[in-house]
């Protein structure tokens, strides 16, 4: 795994783990100028105190669109992830990028998205839906630099990496010819944070397979709520009125990982707190055909090969002695029900807290690739 464009395995508990007004509050305080263009005065004087000392070293990085190799403004931060400067993905990948001095906002934008970011924060907004990674943009001496990966996944490329040649190779990806539009569900009161968030498929061909798929992502958010209610209760039965105003979160959010082919990928995030030390979270897979509108196993994933948990089970074991991880207990082989979502050009088979690993190493997470399966693909 290359340090230039790393992609974390395991899930890391980072501020989307913390109750939602709490990361507003962080998010809220934040400056941004420029993205990456002229900035006035003022703004400069902010972003030189904010990047200091500097979050991420400075440096080139090679990049290849479209067959062409270019050297482009960039840095790589103290975990290996890479950075690139945010002016380059208007100049060189046909992005626009503009700065909102009254909201301190810098986007980025395509036909078809709009992403838009703050200095040090690690929430982003994507066509109205607002999620949290686990990298930030970062202000160093007045330019704005955002993680390459994470930001251009999201914008709908796709990010390989030439190790002989220490190559970041960057080529457009065709998605799913739909819209989603996210819906939300915001049931706050005092002392409690109950929000929602949801995608929904809008401009899809087969009308009938996205109905289907709306209708179960609708009842799974109204679930949520309504588990979000019971929960609220359960904790605070018996307390007074006074005491019931403690702090109490349950989100549900989501993240879109495969959007191609006639596939749709994603996974759920949730988050409980009921006070204590930490909160608890976990992530719900679901990979739906799109011409169909049903949701499909593991093993149809996995090109239907009869020996997947064989294979799984190989990789989960050769990536479990390479990590070195403590565990729990100890690994035999996945389940039935084993839960996953697809990436990329891989099948990501993942485990709850506590399951095989302490708390501190979050959720484990076992990228596959589908060609393990088969030389053919039908993704």
């Amino acid at each position: 795994m290359n340090k230039f464009i790393k992609k974390s395995t395991t899930r890391r508990v980072a501020l989307g783990r913390l109750p939602v007004v709490v990361a507003l509050a962080a998010v809220l305080g934040a400056a941004l100028p420029t993205a990456g263009y002229a900035a006035n005065e003022a703004e400069a004087s902010v972003a030189a105190e904010a990047a200091a000392p500097a979050p991420i070293q400075l440096k080139p990085l090679n990049v290849q669109i479209a067959g062409q190799r270019v050297e482009v403004p960039g840095g790589v931060s103290s975990d290996g992830d890479s950075y690139v400067g945010l002016a380059f993905l208007s100049d060189k990948l046909g992005l626009k990028a503009a700065w909102d001095g009254e909201t301190r906002t810098v986007s980025v934008s395509s036909e078809v998205k709009t992403m838009k970011m703050h200095n040090e924060s690690s929430m982003y907004e994507l066509n109205g839906h607002e999620f949290y990674g686990v990298l930030s943009p970062y202000i160093i001496d007045g330019s704005t630099y955002v993680p390459l990966r994470f930001v251009l996944e999201q914008m709908g490329f796709h990010i390989g990496y030439d190790a002989a040649e220490r190559l970041i190779i960057i080529d457009p990806v065709q998605e799913n010819a739909l819209q989603l539009v996210n819906e939300t569900i915001d049931d706050s009161a005092e002392g409690q944070t109950i929000t929602i968030q949801y995608p929904q498929i809008t401009g899809w061909a087969h009308a009938e397979a996205s109905d289907a798929i709306n209708d179960f992502l609708k009842q799974r958010a109204l679930q949520a709520q309504t588990d979000a209610h019971a929960l609220y209760k359960e904790a605070t039965d018996g307390l007074s009125d006074e005491m019931r105003k403690f702090t109490f979160a349950a989100t549900l959010n989501y993240t879109v990982t495969y959007n191609q082919d006639n596939k749709l990928s994603f996974y759920f995030d949730t988050y409980q707190y009921t006070g204590g030390a930490h909160g608890m979270y976990d992530m719900e897979g679901h990979t739906f055909d799109l011409t169909t509108g049903k949701e499909l196993t593991l093993q149809q994933a996995a090109l239907g090969h009869p020996d997947y948990k064989q294979i799984i089970n190989e990789e989960i074991d050769k990536q479990l002695a390479e990590r070195d991880y403590y565990l729990l207990q100890p690994f035999e082989t996945i389940g039935d029900d084993q839960r996953y979502f697809l990436q990329d050009d891989q099948i990501v088979v993942y485990f709850g807290l506590y399951e095989y690993t302490p708390y501190v190493v979050g959720m484990p997470e076992f990228p596959i690739p589908v060609a393990r399966f088969g030389e053919s693909s039908n993704r």
